[in-house]
């Protein structure tokens, strides 16, 4: 794979490309997912099933192409299928087609506790079921697919350091979620940019959760996981605590279905790229499919600019 001059590409933005934005009763196809695209590199928030596929649909939404070759980190917020099963798709990816070695490998973040439920129950607990006895050698690289880079609770990480100037730092805070190893949030910064994310979280004792932890990133993502689904925040309830001042830079993720069309809160839109900066939060043009696509799930995309064919 070409090498590309990151430190060349660095601006001080953040772009979010959106792969997937709901759960397991919804009829868009993708669990809630996100790239985090910073210097020209890519990290993979909370990997979505049928990740090629997903790919695909950004690239015919949005026009942004992205290959799983690329992605180079993987951030996971905690084990439940419809935020880790898609680090499978990944394993197969890097551990086939890929095979890198050593530092080379894709880093896996996230606190350890998630990353060893991950690792020994999802990843390869499920690719050694697989494999036979002639396969051993692929067997034995199962554990080093990836290159662990563990998180401690609300101290600022290092993750990607392209140089000394530009350098992916990420945060993680621990929600209030059921799920063997917990649920973290995270706040993702670059260059100054920061994009908060809220996992799977409930409210907790202070009635605010981890909503206190992200509300003043340039952009933050939370989620609306139902009203009477536990361990989640009903759209209702976020929409009370939103600050006024603060809901420019608010997303919604992990909505129903019904939501889409009430228009309650802003919502992060699937295969929709976004651009954070001091500035403020741009939606990045759509194709001409693309728009039809949305308007098919009844996604308002009247503030989104549609490319013209040339």
């Amino acid at each position: 794979m070409e090498q590309k001059n990151h430190a060349e590409e660095s601006e001080d933005k953040i772009l979010v490309h959106v792969l997937g934005t709901t759960s397991y009763s919804s009829k868009i196809p993708f669990f809630p997912s996100f790239i985090l695209e910073y210097g020209g590199k890519y990290a993979i928030v909370d990997p979505t099933t049928k990740l090629q596929a997903a790919l695909w649909q950004l690239e015919r939404v949005s026009g942004k192409k992205i290959t799983v070759a690329e992605i180079d980190t993987a951030i996971l917020s905690h084990i439940h299928s419809d935020h880790a099963a898609g680090m499978i798709d990944l394993s197969i990816a890097k551990l086939y087609v890929e095979r890198r070695k050593g530092e080379d490998r894709c880093r896996f973040v996230g606190v350890p506790e998630v990353l060893k439920v991950c690792e020994d129950k999802v990843i390869t607990g499920t690719l050694e079921y697989t494999f036979n006895q002639e396969m051993q050698e692929v067997q034995n690289d199962v554990h080093n697919i990836f290159r662990q880079v563990p998180l401690e609770p609300d101290k600022p990480c290092e993750v990607d350091k392209i140089d000394e100037e530009n350098v992916l730092i990420v945060t993680a805070r621990q929600g209030q979620h059921a799920v063997r190893g917990g649920s973290y949030g995270f706040i993702f910064t670059y260059r100054g940019v920061s994009v908060g994310y809220s996992g799977d979280t409930a409210l907790g004792k202070d009635g605010r959760g981890l909503l206190s932890f992200i509300e003043d990133s340039d952009m933050y993502i939370h989620e609306a996981g139902g009203v009477c689904v536990a361990g989640h925040v009903p759209m209702k309830t976020l929409e009370e605590l939103v600050d006024t001042e603060r809901k420019d830079r608010l997303k919604v993720i992990h909505y129903n279905d019904h939501q889409i069309s009430r228009k309650r809160l802003p919502l992060l839109m699937p295969w929709v790229s976004y651009e954070v900066s001091k500035k403020g939060i741009r939606s990045l043009p759509i194709t001409q499919e693309g728009a039809k696509e949305l308007e098919k799930y009844g996604f308002d995309i009247s503030g989104i600019e549609i490319e013209q064919p040339k």
